[in-house]
């Protein structure tokens, strides 16, 4: 390839189309150097086709930009006379790399630009000096809408780093990852909301290759009242469970004999069956009793649902904390972290939780304890709990002492108590950049409708008539009439007591005479003092 040194006028140099950098920044500084010190390196420029004396800026686009600031007219440049167009964009990717720190989305752009041309991402690795993962990283962020790309990098309370943006390559539909972009509080929520979209469209993939193969097994689809009825006991039985997340078999072979049905559940696919009918209760005697067991069958419906959803809860729980354990989510330094690590040591005192290597084993396996995994899967699971950091084994174990099954009493009640731990937890992994789904948050606060209330006592009739209204005395009660004895000596019954009639002005005179004149008759006692 031929190459000569010259010097060339600043207007007969022209910017290349085809450079990623969008934007040349602030040449102050780098134009007051020009003008004391002149151009220390060269340009590397390219005949313009069809164009004599024209050039075309390969390497030097901010040394041109700031030569015309700075009032110089001509540059030293190195003209190539022959330079294909995607080593053109090779050679100011590499340029721009490591002198004017181009933005990710603009890497990108050059990135897919050679692509574009022909060009592989092993090709574009050996002529750039990137590696091929990040080739194939940048091509995807360029993918993002431009505009909502800017407006977040441009916002300072919206911090999100590169690993962020790579958290939605799981996402495949493109509208999608800018609808996260848009929505995103701050770069954890968008790698939260990237992992919880991508487990979405996973659990969509795996219903689509379920379906197939459920059918092929003669298991039917449930019918339509099953979404009320699989609560209520009695009339529907859980023979097993396909987990959505997960790797699905490529065939599948039912477990037991008879009419299969499956129904999905927010990660799972259940093959239920009809419950074998049980004899029918003795008759309800009164409207009351009637009353009761329609109460209890409620109570016990919800309850069922008030557990699923709890176990929901947890596992969208779990799902977030193994993302921070396996780095999707960006780690917490600082005052940040040591803030979040005091949080989680509070849950584990004020529960008294056992830390242990087998609870981060089960964790890892996502069971109930290690007894029902694999030799294998036990090995793999206790290399990577002991690979586990303090702030990550502080997270599972918390994870295990706050359970949202907790909060759900025997018969349905909630339990506030247990709920002022379980939001603690939550509130500690809110620091992590955990989001509270509305369903979840109704669970955690007891305001879910499914939540059976006790119904308020009645006030005793006491209590009733001292909260009557004022002015509205209480009546006496009339006391019963005493009946009257008949005399032993005469054997009949004494005369009525004759009513008294009206009272007359001379009636008093006459009362008073009568009690002087017997006061006067009274026999006087004899004085018995000592003289």
């Amino acid at each position: 390839m031929k190459e000569t040194l010259t010097m060339i006028a600043a207007e007969k140099l022209h910017p290349n189309p085809d450079n990623p950098r969008k934007s040349l920044g602030d040449l102050t500084e780098l134009a007051e150097s020009i003008r004391k010190n002149g151009v220390m390196q060269n340009l590397t420029v390219m005949p313009q086709e069809g164009k004599p004396g024209e050039y075309t800026i390969i390497m030097g686009h901010r040394r041109h930009a700031a030569v015309v600031q700075a009032g110089l007219k001509e540059l030293p440049c190195r003209v190539m006379e022959k330079l294909e167009r995607p080593d053109q964009v090779a050679a100011m990717l590499a340029e721009n790399l490591h002198r004017s720190n181009l933005t990710p989305y603009e890497e990108g752009q050059g990135f897919q630009l050679m692509l574009d041309l022909g060009e592989t991402e092993k090709s574009i690795a050996e002529k750039t000096g990137f590696g091929k993962t990040t080739v194939r990283h940048r091509v995807n962020i360029a993918k993002f809408d431009q505009e909502k790309l800017k407006k977040r990098q441009e916002d300072e309370a919206f911090q999100f780093s590169i690993t962020d943006l790579i958290a939605l390559e799981k996402v495949p539909d493109i509208d999608k990852r800018n609808e996260i972009l848009e929505e995103a509080r701050d770069g954890r929520d968008l790698a939260f909301k990237a992992q919880c979209a991508a487990q979405e469209i996973k659990r969509g993939e795996n219903l689509a290759k379920a379906i197939p193969m459920l059918e092929k097994a003669d298991v039917k689809p449930a019918p339509e009242k099953v979404p009320t009825e699989i609560y209520d006991s009695g009339k529907w039985q859980t023979v097993e469970t396909l987990d959505l997340e997960g790797d699905l078999p490529d065939s599948y072979r039912p477990k037991q004999a008879g009419e299969l049905f499956y129904y999905k559940t927010y990660r799972e696919v259940k093959i239920i069956k009809r419950a074998e009918k049980k004899p029918k209760p003795a008759k309800l005697k009164s409207e009351a009793e009637r009353k009761r067991h329609e109460e209890e069958s409620r109570k016990k419906k919800n309850r069922k649902q008030l557990l699923e959803l709890a176990k929901e809860a947890d596992a969208v729980r779990r799902d977030f904390i193994r993302s921070v354990i396996d780095g999707k989510v960006a780690a917490l330094k600082g005052d940040d972290l040591a803030k979040a690590q005091a949080a989680l040591w509070r849950i584990l005192y004020e529960t008294c939780a056992t830390m242990s290597r087998n609870g981060c084993i089960t964790f890892y396996g996502g069971k109930e304890d290690d007894y029902s995994m694999s030799a294998e899967e036990r090995v793999e699971a206790g290399k990577w709990a002991d690979r586990l950091e303090m702030t990550h084994q502080m997270m599972i174990t918390a994870h295990g002492a706050c359970g949202c099954r907790d909060l759900i009493s025997g018969n349905g009640e909630y339990s506030a108590r247990i709920a002022e731990k379980v939001k603690k937890l939550y509130a500690a992994l809110r620091l992590f950049g955990l989001r509270v789904e509305k369903e979840t948050k109704q669970l955690l606060d007891g305001k879910h409708e499914f939540y059976y209330i006790k119904p308020a006592p009645e006030k005793p009739a006491m209590l009733e008539d001292k909260t009557a209204k004022a002015g509205t005395a209480r009546k006496p009660k009339a006391e019963p009439a005493v009946k009257a004895k008949a005399d032993p000596k005469t054997e009949e019954k004494p005369a009525a007591k004759a009513k008294p009639g009206p009272v007359t002005k001379a009636e008093p005179a006459a009362k008073a005479g009568a009690a002087r004149k017997k006061r006067k008759n009274r026999p006087q006692r004899k004085s018995l003092s000592r003289r």
